[in-house]
């Protein structure tokens, strides 16, 4: 075919409604509507690499609206129960253990939503160091 005369179909194909040509590479797709925004994790408590004396409680914000029982955490590899609550920023995620993990080690947090806005899931994995002392206060006697 001649480049004038496939020009001339390529102009009437698009008079006529048909959709363009998709190109290799994302030309001629529309990159808004196949976007993926998976949610993010922040203010996480404990935060990542922090040592602490015992585990037992933790909370961190989710960055969009997510559907709450599809939101799986786990400590250890164990899932846990965790209180959810929608807050301005984000849904507010707590969770505390039955047993405090005292013994020196390192504890692994992690969190998957699988329906999030938009479709796409999100994933947070972190670690927090148990250095297994007791803190002691000390106490000034007057």
């Amino acid at each position: 075919m001649k480049p004038k005369l496939l020009k001339i179909a390529y102009v009437g194909a698009l008079v006529l409604g048909y959709p363009p040509v998709v190109h290799p590479y994302g030309c001629g797709v529309d990159k808004e509507r196949f976007a993926c925004d998976p949610p993010t994790f922040t203010n996480l408590a404990p935060e990542r690499e922090t040592e602490v004396a015992a585990f037992s409680e933790f909370s961190f914000l989710m960055s969009k609206k997510v559907k709450v029982p599809t939101l799986v955490v786990k400590v250890n590899g164990q899932p846990v129960q965790v209180s959810a609550e929608q807050k301005t920023l984000g849904l507010q995620v707590k969770g505390k253990l039955v047993h405090p993990i005292t013994q020196t080690g390192v504890v692994v947090v992690s969190a998957a939503i699988e329906d999030a806005t938009g479709g796409c899931p999100g994933h947070l994995a972190y670690r927090v160091k148990v250095s297994g002392e007791a803190s002691v206060a000390s106490v000034k006697s007057d």
